[in-house]
């Protein structure tokens, strides 16, 4: 079981930075968008962030939801892995 401490930690990360960290590089788009490639289909402009909404989606993969499910998309790991992540307690290799 994951502590409930952890799991606050994960989803209190920051979506931007967790992108960029997943080797997303990010430009700024429209008023509180950041955008950038997809690391799973590629395509440009792809991967949305809202700042505002703290939410992504890729229009590519036609996927999107949080922080950790960023993780979870890009690494295709589990939700435990990701909130590790995410919590700095693991790296994912992949």
């Amino acid at each position: 079981m994951i502590p409930a401490e952890t799991i606050r930690t994960a989803y209190s990360a920051d979506l931007t930075a967790t992108a960029e960290r997943l080797g997303v590089q990010l430009r700024t788009g429209r008023a509180n968008e950041r955008v950038g490639r997809c690391p799973l289909c590629g395509g440009d402009d792809q991967l949305r962030i809202n700042v505002k909404a703290k939410v992504w989606l890729c229009r590519g993969c036609n996927k999107g939801g949080d922080v950790v499910g960023l993780v979870r998309h890009v690494h295709r790991a589990p939700f435990a892995e990701a909130v590790a992540f995410l919590a700095n307690e693991e790296s994912i290799h992949g």
